[in-house]
């Protein structure tokens, strides 16, 4: 019987020890299952957080390859507006010379404006266009005003083409004034 007690004991010991192993390992699992789901969890965040930065790395990449090409444009345009000028400029002041010199030939001023509000049309027309072609290449407006009529829009060269219609309607009439009633 002592035989039998000691075997009983030594069987509840072992069961004892074999229990509070299980249960140790059972703790030491959970907590490493514990410390995998925080580490996952921050991992999360941490990819939320990177991916959230690399949309904001790739709208500012968006956004320095459109100011690239905005400068290419403004580049043409400014180009394209100095040639205009130099082109329009030199010619006009070419042809401008020409009246003037007209004025020491005994050249009625009535004439005079004729040629001159033809030519200041002209090449105001000219420099117009030349402007409006560089601004639709390079994208852009020169317009003061997008809605309304044509005097709304483009007022300058308006009010300057209608100016210089006037001084050429005027020096007609004042030639035909003359011719008529001579």
């Amino acid at each position: 019987m002592i035989k039998v007690s000691e075997h009983v004991n030594l069987a509840r010991k072992q069961k004892d020890s074999l229990y509070r192993k299980q249960a140790e390992k059972i703790r030491n699992q959970e907590n490493s299952l514990k410390q995998l789901e925080n580490s996952l969890k921050q991992l999360r965040e941490n990819t939320e957080k990177e991916t959230k930065r690399l949309r904001k790395l790739k709208q500012e990449m968006k956004t320095i390859k459109d100011m690239k090409s905005s400068i290419y444009g403004d580049f043409i345009a400014i180009l394209g507006i100095f040639s205009a000028l130099i082109f329009s400029l030199f010619g006009g002041f070419d042809t401008l010379s020409k009246v003037v010199s007209q004025v020491s030939m005994n050249v009625r001023l009535y004439r005079i404006m004729i040629s001159v509000a033809l030519l200041g049309m002209i090449l105001v027309s000219l420099l117009f266009f030349l402007l409006k072609a560089v601004a639709t290449m390079s994208g852009k407006s020169i317009a003061t005003n997008l809605k309304g009529n044509v005097f709304r829009k483009y007022p300058f060269f308006m009010v300057t083409i209608t100016v210089l219609i006037i001084t050429f309607v005027f020096g007609v009439c004042v030639d035909l004034f003359r011719i008529f009633y001579q």
